[in-house]
């Protein structure tokens, strides 16, 4: 987020002190006005349950089960595909982030005690280990090892499995969002002076120049393109990975969370407009759906439906995209006409051969 905020946007950004990034991993996973209601896509936006106070993040696990981190309640909701709702377990201080990795366990980035928190399938509650200050974004690798982006301490934690915790690398300041590509690189959205980081896996550090204003939320596709929402200035960028960054479309206004489908479809939820915007791969923007009262944290399933958290009504919204019912068209068919030595193709719905030709 640039020092270029207006007063509001400042004002915002202190109510809502939790960030609501969404992970793409390819594992075995200038002011602009929000479009306009003329072009709402065609969708089903329900309520599918109840979390705890103040969710923020979100993820979803095989089975289709939504757990959220609960900022507000220190605890995770799990809500079935149904819309069954329990509280799952407990967590440090301010849970943001949240992860769920190959066998079930969910993770959480506590901004308020500065750790991890670890909550088995069965709901049993342990800290994993220990973070930089003010762990925001989450991220889990393949291998089960957890990164956290921490906006006051201007780095990346790394912490093993067995709950060993080291730096990763430095990245801008005051990060917030954070990805991983297949590769096993991270990446940072960092609020001064706006700019994305990237981390190796030996903890090299660099910095990508990014366009937008006030950047947040940030995912990464399996080209190793990467996208990242922009709330001052109601958009979404994409940087290259040769470092060149466009404005991708724009989007509802204040987007924070975001995700990416299986066919590069960009996916924001937008606090101030309780909606959620998609954008195609070539800059096509549309309103999805409503949600509730400011979503945040967004992720999809196998379907292609879309989640958010919702943090002033304590719920999540699903979005169903709803299938096109327009008919296909007549499909055309070719025949070979005949006069003489003379041969035409036809090419009609309902094909016929000119007069004096015949039908080869």
């Amino acid at each position: 987020m640039g020092e270029s905020c207006t007063d509001t946007l400042q004002v915002r950004e202190r109510r809502w002190v939790k960030s609501f990034v969404v992970l793409f991993v390819v594992v075995g996973l200038i002011a602009v006005a929000a479009p306009s209601d003329a072009t709402q896509a065609a969708s089903q936006s329900t309520i599918l349950g109840t979390t705890g106070d103040g969710p923020s993040g979100i993820v979803i696990d095989t089975a289709g089960n939504i757990y959220t981190a609960n900022g507000g309640s220190d605890n995770v909701s799990k809500i079935t595909p149904d819309g069954v709702s329990t509280i799952l377990g407990t967590t440090g201080r301010r849970p943001s982030g949240i992860v769920i990795d190959a066998v079930g366990n969910v993770y959480t980035a506590n901004v308020g005690s500065n750790n991890v928190s670890k909550i088995t399938p069965d709901g049993v509650s342990t800290i994993l280990g220990t973070t930089g200050i003010q762990p925001d974004g989450l991220v889990v690798d393949a291998a089960g090892n957890l990164y956290t982006a921490n906006y006051q301490s201007d780095n990346v934690s790394k912490i093993t499995p067995d709950g060993v915790s080291t730096i990763l690398g430095t990245t801008g300041k005051a990060p917030r969002g954070i990805a991983i590509d297949a590769a096993g690189n991270i990446y940072t959205t960092n609020r001064v002076p706006g700019n994305v980081s990237k981390i190796t896996p030996a903890g090299v550090s660099t910095i990508f120049r990014t366009t937008g204003n006030a950047i947040y939320g940030i995912a990464v596709d399996a080209a190793g393109n990467i996208y990242h929402t922009n709330i001052g200035s109601d958009n979404v960028s994409k940087i290259t990975p040769a470092g060149v960054s466009t404005i991708l479309g724009t989007t509802g206004r204040t987007p924070f969370g975001i995700a990416i489908d299986a066919v590069g479809n960009i996916y924001t939820a937008n606090v101030a407009s309780n909606n959620v915007s998609k954008i195609t791969p070539d800059g096509v923007s549309t309103i999805l759906g409503t949600t509730g009262k400011w979503p945040g944290g967004i992720v999809i399933d196998a379907t292609g439906s879309i989640y958010t958290t919702n943090h002033n009504s304590d719920n999540v919204s699903k979005i169903t995209p709803t299938p096109s019912t327009k008919k296909p068209g007549a499909k055309k068919t070719t025949i070979s006409c005949k006069k003489g030595k003379v041969v035409k193709k036809v090419t009609a719905i309902k094909p016929m051969c000119p007069k004096g030709y015949k039908k080869a």
